[in-house]
């Protein structure tokens, strides 16, 4: 699996700050964001927009949370040309991508539904860690940022379990993170039983599938969850959580 230097996850631009007080010029850093082409056996199949760390992580997890692949054993080979914008992956058995659906932006969903995930197994349940651990991950993985705290505007997820934070990582797209989170899983064979997502970003109906097609059932957020979230995961086994902050989380299923 060749891998070129993913270019810089932020950039510097010159400014001038307005308050109260008047006006300063200041150099300031802007979070990256790159358009790569996702391209599976010699088809494009997606034009993303995500900032460039994790870029093979990233596509080992698109491949899985899409359920074009189940493990790392079905990916014959992948190439990251991050100057050429491209994400390469040669996978073993034939896949099936509906284009009408495949140009997407920044990580975010659209024009998803129900008939999108057919195929999707229930998730295997395990135990809830203690709402508290939880509370307590989600501030530290907030607190641990690297690119937020110099430019804001980034999402954060990590994988955990009731241990602490096994990974975690930023980018522009909500989606985008999960992605990333479920590539290194993947890419490291860890076994998901016991383990959780945790994300900054909105729960949203794409996300549930995903992270039940990695085999976790716990997917926790520090905002809030949409309608079509809930009921996707009461399909597909996963404990959903949300509003994680302060000691306080809201259990929308079990």
């Amino acid at each position: 699996m060749k891998q070129e230097k993913s270019p810089e996850t932020t950039r510097k631009f010159s400014v001038t700050k307005y308050s109260k007080e008047g006006y300063k010029e200041e150099d300031v850093d802007v979070v990256a964001e790159s358009s790569f082409q996702i391209l599976i056996n010699d088809e494009q199949v997606a034009a993303i927009m995500l900032t460039p760390s994790h870029l093979e992580e990233f596509l080992i997890g698109f491949l899985v949370g899409q359920g074009i692949v189940k493990s790392i054993d079905d990916i014959d080979n992948t190439l990251i040309e991050p100057e050429r914008g491209l994400l390469y992956a040669q996978v073993k058995e034939p896949f099936q991508v509906d284009l009408t659906k495949s140009f997407v932006t920044s990580g975010c969903a659209g024009g998803v539904s129900f008939e999108s995930f057919k195929g999707t197994d229930k998730v295997q349940k395990s135990k809830l860690p203690e709402l508290g651990l939880i509370s307590d991950l989600m501030k530290k993985m907030i607190s641990e940022g690297e690119i937020y705290p110099r430019s804001g505007g980034i999402h954060s997820a990590a994988l955990a379990d009731d241990g602490g934070i096994i990974f975690q990582v930023e980018d522009i797209g909500r989606h985008n993170c999960i992605d990333k989170v479920i590539g290194y899983l993947v890419k490291n064979n860890i076994e998901p039983k016991g383990k959780m997502i945790l994300t900054t970003g909105r729960l949203s109906l794409e996300a549930v599938p995903k992270i039940a097609r990695a085999g976790i059932n716990i997917l926790g957020s520090r905002s809030t969850a949409t309608d079509l979230a809930v009921e996707a995961a009461k399909r597909f086994g996963v404990t959903l959580l949300g509003y994680i902050r302060a000691g306080k989380v809201t259990v929308y299923n079990q």
